[in-house]
């Protein structure tokens, strides 16, 4: 996985770089596609980071943001929010069972 890490004033120490990849490795896993996503790091204040994820799937750009009181929380938060996002668009595109059913039924 090759993630671009859009620098700023703050940049992701080796742990927490470390945490993302393998994050987001598992994401990229899970969809079956290679994906390479934009990870944005910035503080505001003195106790307040934000992370910004942003991926292309299949054609369709996908961004997520966090805010905690470290660097590590709003990471997790905002790859929380983009797997929550993919997850959705990914099982609407399946049929549920239910319209299956009234698709046999129907003939």
């Amino acid at each position: 996985m090759n993630i671009e890490w859009v620098t700023g004033e703050l940049r992701a120490g080796e742990m927490l770089a470390g945490r993302i990849q393998g994050k987001l490795s598992k994401l990229e896993h899970r969809l079956g596609e290679k994906c390479s996503p934009r990870v944005r790091l910035s503080s505001h204040g003195a106790s307040q980071f934000a992370c910004n994820v942003q991926v292309s799937v299949h054609g369709h750009p996908f961004s997520a943001n966090g805010e905690g009181a470290d660097l590590v929380k709003a990471a997790d938060e905002a790859i929380g929010h983009l797997e929550r996002q993919l997850h959705k668009v990914l099982t609407r595109a399946q049929p549920d069972r239910a319209s299956l059913a009234r698709a046999d039924a129907l003939g």
